[in-house]
This record gives C-alpha cells, structure tokens and sequence, in this order.
C-alpha cells in the first residue's frame, strides 16, 4: 500500500519498452497478486517521488483473513474494487489508442 509518494505501475515489453498502466498515490495498493495465490507479477512498481510504503506479508494478510472472515470479506472487497478500476482505467486508455487509428471503410 502507498502511505504517501507515488508509485508507477508499468508494464514490461520486450525490448525495453514499459508501457504505463496506472500511477499509485496515497492509499493505493498494489502487488496484491500474492495475497491471491498468484505467482507472477503482471505489472513492475517503481516510486517516481520520494515514498513511503507498507509491505504486508501475505502468509499473514492471508491468516487474518481467514481467521476473521468479516474482515476478510472486506478486504477482499477492497482488493477486487481496487483491481477492477484499474482494469477498467486500462481498458478507457486502450480504446482511447484504438479510437486515435485512422480506419479505412473497407
């Protein structure tokens, strides 16, 4: 979680390009793929200002959320509504390019 600064979430292509998919501020998550059992990262994070960050252990964030099933279903709410804006952000940025190419009536 971003607890103050800015993180750049990019997403790596072959030859060096990254293309940016979504700019972390205070109060964001990110890397929240461990958390769901998921082995690889999709996205690099790389803090474009000075920042402060917490880091939750998912072994731990995963006892709690079992241990408290309330607590658990919120944070998975939580998790599922921050993933899904940024999915639909994405998404809103990628029709915008679509939209920029000139198409020929065929």
């Amino acid at each position: 979680a971003v607890l103050e600064g800015q993180v750049a979430l990019r997403l790596e292509q072959a030859g060096g390009v990254s293309v940016l998919i979504d700019e972390a501020t205070a109060g964001a998550i990110f890397g929240s793929c461990v958390c769901l059992q998921i082995d690889t990262y999709t996205l690099s994070a790389q803090c474009t200002v000075p920042a402060r960050l917490l880091k939750i252990r998912a072994a731990t964030l995963k006892k709690l959320m079992d241990d408290d099933l309330v607590l658990g279903y919120a944070i998975q709410t939580m998790i599922s509504r921050a993933y899904f804006r940024r999915y639909v952000d994405t998404m809103s940025k990628l029709q915008a390019i679509i939209r920029s190419i000139p198409l020929e009536a065929a």
